[in-house]
């Protein structure tokens, strides 16, 4: 009944990016979920730059079977999203999967109808699987750009250490590397002189922060009694591939 029968809605004038295609995707699941099935997404993104063209190609196939599948964007420049289907090679391609979705629509009842959906079904629901595990593994971490800064301020604070290397260390993927998004972890190796209590106290106080990393290795050894070296690599995780800068 009401806006769940009768109405057809999308999801807002969203952005050009990675990003904006991955919410658009869990907030297309989202609805259908609360009943609203009749929905879908600006392809290509609403505002911002003209996607590149494995973007786009990526935004066509996640929504060539929604109820509603529009191309429709705004460019201050006055360029448009559709001017990617005439740029070779990718135009076949989307003209394919084009093709292949309209069939598809006009054949509503047949069997094949009913396994793509099923398949679309476990592949969106495996999407979301993946995407509330990343949220609980991310949640609460400190950001790659504020790491080796807040490490830095924390010393300081304890006035008690003395600081003998802060190492940025080079950012690894989660996924394989020709994957269109990925998330990276982001290391510093961080070396430290100073008394046990001191070092102890001092690692505790990172523990303690609002916003944790992830800790990798910790080596202590006594060089003087009472004065010691830590070695520790923390790392904590991003969408960016760029080093951590101190």
């Amino acid at each position: 009944p009401g806006i769940q029968r009768y109405a057809q809605t999308w999801s807002g004038d969203n952005t050009t990016s990675w990003a904006t295609l991955r919410w658009n995707i869990r907030t297309g699941l989202q609805m259908s979920l609360s009943g609203m099935f009749n929905v879908g997404h600006d392809v290509g993104g609403f505002a911002g730059p003209v996607p590149e063209p494995e973007l786009f190609v990526r935004w066509v196939q996640a929504c060539c079977l929604n109820p509603r599948m529009v191309m429709n964007s705004w460019k201050a420049d006055g360029t448009v999203n559709v001017g990617n289907l005439e740029s070779p090679p990718d135009t076949a391609f989307l003209v394919e999967i084009l093709g292949a979705a309209a069939s598809i629509l006009t054949e509503d009842n047949s069997t094949e109808t009913l396994a793509v959906r099923t398949e679309l079904l476990a592949v969106n629901n495996q999407l979301l699987q993946l995407d509330m595990a990343l949220e609980k593994q991310t949640a609460g971490l400190i950001p790659a750009a504020r790491m080796a800064q807040t490490l830095q301020q924390m010393l300081a604070r304890s006035g008690k250490l003395q600081l003998q290397s802060l190492t940025s260390l080079k950012p690894t993927p989660l996924l394989p590397e020709k994957s269109a998004v990925n998330y990276y972890r982001h290391g510093v190796k961080l070396v430290l002189q100073g008394r046990y209590a001191d070092i102890y106290a001092y690692l505790q106080a990172l523990e303690a922060l609002p916003q944790h990393f992830y800790w990798q290795t910790l080596h202590y050894q006594v060089d003087k009694h009472p004065q010691g070296t830590v070695e520790v690599i923390l790392y904590t995780l991003g969408d960016s591939k760029e080093f951590i800068r101190g």
